[in-house]
C-alpha cells in the first residue's frame, strides 16, 4: 500500500461499484490535495491499481463504543478516530486476495446503529 499519488493511473480501475469507481477517478486526488482524506492504493509492479482505500479523521461518542475500552479512554463526550470511508477493489482482480486491507470486522467502517456495516452502493446493512 502505497499513497494515491500523480504517477497512478486511476483511468482503467473498475471494482463494478460506480460510485466507488468515479470518486476513484476523479475526487480522490482533490480529496488528497485538500487534507480531506488519504487515499492509499494498491499497485502491482506493472502500474495497475489492484484496489485502493481512504482514510479521514473523525470522532465518535463515547456511548457508542463498548465498554472495554471505554475504560482505558479519557472521559470526554467525543474521541478522535480514522475513518476508513472508502474500500474497493478491481473487479478483475477480487477474489485473487488482493484486497487492500484486512476485512475482518474492526477494519471496516461501521454505521452509528451498532454492528451495521457502510456500503457505499448499499447504505447501512447488517452483518
Amino acid at each position: 500500500m502505497e499513497p494515491l499519488a500523480s504517477g497512478h493511473d486511476r483511468s482503467g480501475f473498475e471494482s463494478a461499484v460506480e460510485v466507488l469507481d468515479r470518486y476513484f477517478r476523479t475526487q480522490s486526488g482533490q480529496d488528497a490535495r485538500k487534507n480531506m482524506a488519504a487515499p492509499f492504493v494498491l499497485a502491482l509492479p506493472d502500474g495497475t491499481i489492484a484496489g485502493y482505500y481512504t482514510l479521514s479523521s473523525t470522532s465518535v461518542q463515547l456511548a457508542e463504543l463498548p465498554e472495554q475500552p471505554l475504560r482505558k479512554l479519557p472521559k470526554y463526550p467525543r474521541v478522535p478516530a480514522t475513518l476508513m470511508g472508502r474500500l474497493a477493489v478491481d473487479r478483475r482482480l477480487q477474489g485473487k486476495g488482493y484486497g487492500p486491507v484486512s476485512t475482518r470486522r474492526r477494519s471496516l467502517p461501521i454505521c452509528p446503529e451498532r454492528d451495521r456495516l457502510v456500503r457505499a452502493d448499499r447504505g447501512c446493512e447488517g452483518r
